[in-house]
C-alpha cells in the first residue's frame, strides 16, 4: 500500500487555499454531445478556479458539436495564480469545434484585470465570437478608472493563445442586427497582459454589418501582445482597439488586405455625441506599436482609405498605393474630448510605426 500512498500523495500541491488537487480531463466528442454535459465541466472548472486548482482540459481529435464554454473566477483570491489550460491531446490530429452559429466558444468571466492560462492547439469554426474575456463591473463610470491602472506595468500574466485556427466567423446565416452580431473572433473586454501567436483568421463577417467583425477586438484592454499570426482577408478591421487599450504590440503578422484598415482605434465620443449614444465616457486609445508586419495587397491596385462619421473618433493603420505604409487617417478629436480623458492631445499619432513593416503587392 506504501507505494500507492506515495503517488496519490505526488499529485497533490500546494496553494493559496492550502491542500490542493489540479482539475485534469481528457474529453471526446461524446463528452461533451449534450447541454448538460458541457454545463457540468463549467461549474467544475469554475470551482476549481475558485480553489485556486490549476485547470486542464484536453481534447482528443474530432469534431465537437455545438460545444459553448463558460467559466467564471469571480471572487478567487487576488494572489491565486491558478490557470486554466484548454489543449489538444496528444500531438497530432484535429480538435475542431464548430459552433453551429452559437455565439460564443468559451467566454471567461473575472474580476481581475488579467485570466492566466493557455488556450492552443484547437480549430474554432462557425461561432459568432470566438474566446472572450471579460473583466466585470466595466460599466458606467468606471471604464477610465479601470484603463487608468493598466497605465502601469500588469504583473500578472493573462490568457496565452496560441496555434488556433479561426475559420467562418460571425454571423453568417441571419441578416439580423444587434446580439446577434459577430465583434471579434477573439475578444478582451478589460483584459491585459494577454498574448495572441501563431494563430489563423480566415473568413470573417457578419451577414448585416461585415465590417462590424474584427479577428481581435480590444476593448480597454492594455499591453496585449499580438504577433506572428495570419490575418486573412475580411470585411472588418482586422484588430480593433477601443476605449483606453493602450502600449498594445503588434508585431511580425501576415496581412491580406483587402480593403478595410488593418488597424483600427476607435472609441465612442461622449463629447461629441452626447450621451445618448455614449453612455459612458471613452477615450482614445495610444502608444500602439505596429512593427515588422508583412502586408500582402489584394487586388495589388486597390487603394481605400477608412472612413467614418465626424462624430466618431478614430484611426486607421492603412497603406498608400505609391509605396509604404503610412496613417491614412489620424486622430483628428482637435480638442473635444470628454474630460475624464486628460492629457491625450488631438492629432497625436497615436500608433508608431515601427521598423520591418514590408508590403508586398505580388501576393
Amino acid at each position: 500500500m506504501r507505494p500507492f500512498i506515495l503517488i496519490a500523495l505526488s499529485a497533490v500541491t500546494m496553494s493559496a487555499s492550502g491542500l490542493s488537487q489540479p482539475l485534469v480531463r481528457t474529453l471526446a466528442p461524446q463528452d461533451l454531445a449534450t447541454r448538460a454535459q458541457a454545463e457540468a465541466l463549467n461549474k467544475a472548472a469554475s470551482a476549481a478556479l475558485m480553489r485556486c486548482d490549476n485547470v486542464m482540459l484536453r481534447f482528443r481529435p474530432g469534431l465537437y458539436s455545438q460545444v459553448s464554454l463558460f467559466i467564471d473566477d469571480r471572487g478567487r483570491d487576488p494572489g491565486c495564480a491558478a490557470k486554466l489550460t484548454i489543449d489538444r491531446a496528444g500531438n497530432s490530429g484535429s480538435v475542431v469545434f464548430d459552433g453551429g452559429q452559437r455565439p460564443k466558444f468559451i467566454d471567461l468571466v473575472t474580476h481581475r484585470a488579467a485570466f492566466p492560462g493557455a488556450i492552443r492547439n484547437i480549430e474554432l469554426r462557425d461561432y459568432m465570437n470566438g474566446i472572450v474575456i471579460t473583466r466585470t463591473n466595466a460599466n458606467k463610470g468606471e471604464s477610465i478608472s479601470w484603463a487608468a491602472d493598466a497605465a502601469g506595468p500588469i504583473r500578472s500574466k493573462g490568457l496565452t493563445i496560441s496555434g488556433v485556427t479561426f475559420r467562418r466567423m460571425g454571423n453568417w446565416a441571419r441578416a439580423v442586427q444587434g446580439n446577434a452580431t459577430g465583434w471579434g473572433a477573439i475578444i478582451f473586454n478589460f483584459a491585459s497582459n494577454n498574448r495572441v501567436e501563431r494563430n489563423r483568421f480566415e473568413g470573417l463577417g457578419n451577414a448585416v454589418d461585415s465590417s462590424l467583425m474584427h479577428a481581435i477586438y480590444l476593448v480597454g484592454s492594455s499591453q496585449n501582445t499580438i504577433a506572428n499570426n495570419y490575418f486573412g482577408a475580411m470585411d472588418g478591421a482586422a484588430v480593433k482597439l477601443r476605449n483606453l487599450s493602450n502600449s498594445n504590440r503588434i508585431e511580425a503578422n501576415k496581412f491580406r488586405y483587402g480593403g478595410e484598415p488593418l488597424i483600427q482605434l476607435w472609441f465612442c465620443n461622449q463629447a461629441v455625441r452626447g450621451t445618448e449614444k455614449c453612455p459612458i465616457a471613452e477615450c482614445p486609445s495610444e502608444a500602439t506599436l505596429f512593427a515588422g508586419n508583412r502586408i500582402i495587397v489584394s487586388p495589388p491596385d486597390l487603394t481605400r482609405r477608412g472612413g467614418g462619421p465626424v462624430a466618431v473618433s478614430h484611426q486607421f493603420v492603412s497603406y498608400e498605393q505609391t509605396g509604404g505604409l503610412r496613417l491614412v487617417e489620424r486622430f483628428y478629436a482637435a480638442g473635444r474630448l470628454p474630460k475624464a480623458c486628460g492629457v491625450v492631445k488631438a492629432n497625436r499619432p497615436l500608433v508608431t510605426l515601427g521598423g520591418g513593416n514590408i508590403l508586398d503587392r505580388a501576393g
